[in-house]
Order: structure tokens, then C-alpha cells, then sequence
């Protein structure tokens, strides 16, 4: 079972993308931003009527992208940062509703980062910590660092897309 198992559609573009391209989206760390749109929103019952602004924390370039895109196409305000350096740098200038945040980052840990955020926000923010590690110890992790979920990815980027949407509906915008 893969990360997006379950998901209907590969954003455009994405299974196209030449290995130069790639390597190039790998080597960027830049915020990548998905505003939503009326072309990028599904029409479909399922959406969320609180439409949230998302940080996604994810090292890998080509995940980033397709679940920003996966976001924004269901509605949501989307940024997505490589780092802890840049996550720390956005989080006052976007201010997320809900934070997703892989564990395993290249400038340290995202439970750390988790424990960072609950310790600083003035405000309750949701964190959701994601990885591919086993789930039991996942679970440990995330709840050692406060978060408030968590996701296995192989479960699948739907299964995040609803979880997310689920936090957001319980939040007063």
C-alpha cells in the first residue's frame, strides 16, 4: 500500500515531469503556494465548508507538490515548506489553521517542531505529524510531542485530505 492509494487522479503534469525537472524540484526548498480557485475545487458534496489554510512540512519535493495540489484542489489555502528553517520563518507571515508535518526533516525532527509550536502559540493550532514509520511507533512519537494526530502514509493522501478537513470543521475561522 502506497502514499496515495485510494486517490482517484495524479494531479496534471506530475507522472510527465522530465528527471531534470524533478531533480530540480528536489533541490528547491522554496514555499510552494496553492491558492484555491474555481478551477483547482472539486464540485463534490465532500468538501469542507471551512476551507482552511494548510502548512505541509514535507523534505521531498515531488510529495510536497502533489499533496499541496491535492489540497488546493479541495479548496484549501495551501503552503509547503522543505524545512524547519522555513516552517519557523512562515509560520507567523501565513498562519495556518492546521499544520502537517513529516517527522523525518533534513534540519531536525518534526516532533520537535511539534513540541516548538504548542509551546509557542499563543493560539491552539492543530498539528498533524505524518510518516512512513511503523504506525505504533508513530503514534508514540506524536503523542510524546503533543500532536494532536497523526498519519501513517500508507494510508493514503485521502484518508490525510479527510482528517484535515475534520480538524478544520471543528475550528471557528
Amino acid at each position: 500500500m502506497g502514499l496515495f492509494d485510494g486517490q482517484k487522479r495524479v494531479p496534471r503534469g506530475v507522472l510527465s515531469r522530465t528527471p531534470e525537472s524533478l531533480e530540480r524540484l528536489q533541490r528547491t526548498n522554496e514555499a510552494e503556494r496553492f491558492e484555491s480557485s474555481p478551477v483547482l475545487r472539486r464540485r463534490d458534496s465532500n468538501r469542507s465548508a471551512n476551507q482552511a489554510r494548510v502548512l505541509i512540512v514535507e523534505p521531498i519535493a515531488v510529495l510536497r507538490t502533489v499533496i499541496t495540489r491535492a489540497f488546493a484542489e479541495r479548496g484549501h489555502s495551501v503552503t509547503a515548506v522543505g524545512t524547519l528553517d522555513d516552517l519557523r520563518r512562515l509560520m507567523r507571515s501565513f498562519e495556518p489553521h492546521v499544520v502537517v508535518c513529516e517527522l523525518t526533516l533534513p534540519d531536525g525532527s518534526g516532533d520537535n517542531a511539534c513540541k516548538r509550536i504548542k509551546a509557542s502559540d499563543a493560539r491552539l493550532r492543530p498539528v498533524v505529524l505524518m510518516s512512513g514509520l511503523p504506525e505504533h511507533e508513530l503514534q508514540r512519537r506524536a503523542m510524546h510531542a503533543g500532536a494532536d494526530r497523526f498519519h501513517s502514509k500508507s494510508r493514503g493522501l485521502s484518508e490525510l485530505i479527510e482528517m484535515v478537513e475534520q480538524i478544520a470543521s471543528e475550528i471557528v475561522f
